[in-house]
């Protein structure tokens, strides 16, 4: 072993991700190479059941403990992805192309051959479940999420927002975020208000809640206007919460204990976005002028809606968001000049394109970055325009922007003058 590492530490199987124990000897004889791993097929449009809204869901609800989410998965089968479910465990894998009658997957399922029934120690799959999962395979196992080393839980409450309503993703969120407020302030119980598309939470008087719902509300109506988004629909389907905490201290609390991680101490609110939850937090711990108060609130909502669509990078939504700010607060917010200030010294921390691409910048200078190329971007309307259109039609950002500009890689090289 030292030698093996002194000589760099090299690999020379045919896979790298293969279990360990089949390239190890077993009574003096190697075992056979484990074959090239399988590759996700895409949808050709005429399946009658989905991954991510059908067979995925049962996975979830079936597996997780043993096989997902476990510290040692049973007979190393992950399925924390549709990469790992791909690759099978010790017991080889769980589907060859579309032939059901030779499925791993579907025989342990349904307690055939050698090994345990599967589920262990749980109620088997029902003849429904067992046949979404059996007409899955026989329709070419395709996999219909954005990608398939994502997060299963992820592909799970993707395909279900997708199909869900206005409505009912908004109550969902709203669920969801009264669990986080739990999480971080167990002992309180939030002040709330909530419009059709804002819902707001807080550890203040239920006058600043009201005021925040306000601004939030006049936020989502500058947005679309800014964006030119449809003017009836809701600007963020599902809706957006924004929680509004007391003291410095709470929005740092938030931080560690819903995001696992800390804030810039310069930040006075951020926003998040995916499938499930797209929401704002803001810091009540100073008191600020009513202009920067919109601001900043026109700050977050604009974030969470662009951060909301496929794939796109926190730099971009962020620094459209800052320049929406600019563009109608210049002398409201005093933090505008701080920012214009602040992005040269950001821009030496960009030694190449893939530091802003490969997220290797603090969340405050990929921001200012951001913000400096977006400005760049949206110059060009009709070009940002048609980009932000492609968004909203629910194409990726790198196919958007690559449709509107140039590969995300080639603009940014072209930008900054560097490789």
């Amino acid at each position: 072993m030292k030698a093996w590492i002194a000589q760099g530490a090299k690999f020379d199987g045919p896979d790298p991700n293969a279990n360990l124990n089949t390239y190890a000897k077993r009574d003096g004889a190697e075992i056979e190479a484990p074959r090239p791993r399988a590759t996700a097929k895409k949808p050709n449009g005429t399946e009658t059941v989905s991954f991510s809204r059908d067979v995925a869901p049962i996975l979830m609800d079936n597996c997780k403990g043993c096989h997902i989410g476990g510290m040692r998965a049973s007979g190393n089968l992950r399925l924390d992805s549709f990469t790992q479910l791909l690759r099978g465990g010790d017991s080889g894998e769980l589907f060859s192309g579309s032939n059901v009658n030779k499925s791993l997957l579907l025989r342990r399922l349904k307690g055939e051959g050698q090994g345990r029934r599967m589920p262990a120690g749980r109620l088997a799959l029902s003849d429904e479940q067992i046949s979404l999962i059996s007409t899955w395979i026989r329709e070419g196992a395709a996999f219909d999420g954005d990608s398939p080393d994502t997060n299963i839980e992820t592909v799970v409450s993707t395909g279900w927002a997708e199909t869900a309503t206005h409505e009912e993703l908004f109550e969902r969120r709203k669920e969801r975020s009264l669990a986080k407020w739990s999480k971080v302030l167990p002992n309180d119980s939030p002040e709330m208000a909530n419009s059709d598309e804002v819902v707001v939470l807080g550890n203040v008087p239920p006058s600043r809640v009201e005021a925040v719902l306000n601004r939030a509300t006049n936020a989502v109506k500058q947005t679309k206007k800014l964006m030119r988004a449809p003017s009836r629909d809701p600007l963020v389907k599902g809706g957006i919460t924004i929680f509004i905490l007391k003291s410095r201290y709470d929005y740092g609390e938030f931080g560690k204990m819903t995001e696992n991680r800390e804030l810039p101490q310069e930040w006075l609110g951020h926003w998040m976005a995916d499938p499930l939850d797209v929401y704002a937090v803001l810091s009540a711990g100073e008191e600020l002028e009513e202009k920067q108060a919109e601001a900043l609130v026109l700050q977050v909502v604009a974030g969470a809606y662009v951060g909301g669509f496929k794939a796109v990078p926190a730099w971009f939504a962020e620094g459209v968001a800052r320049n929406l700010v600019a563009t109608t607060y210049k002398r409201g917010d005093e933090r505008v000049s701080g920012w214009q200030s602040a992005i040269p010294i950001a821009m030496q921390k960009v030694d190449s394109a893939r530091s802003l691409l490969d997220d290797r910048l603090d969340e405050e200078a990929a921001g200012l970055v951001g913000m400096a190329l977006t400005n760049f971007m949206m110059n060009n309307r009709q070009r940002f325009d048609r980009l932000i259109k492609l968004l909203r039609e629910g194409r990726s950002f790198n196919d958007a922007a690559t449709f509107s500009f140039a590969p995300p890689e080639t603009l940014l090289k072209t930008w900054l003058g560097k490789k």
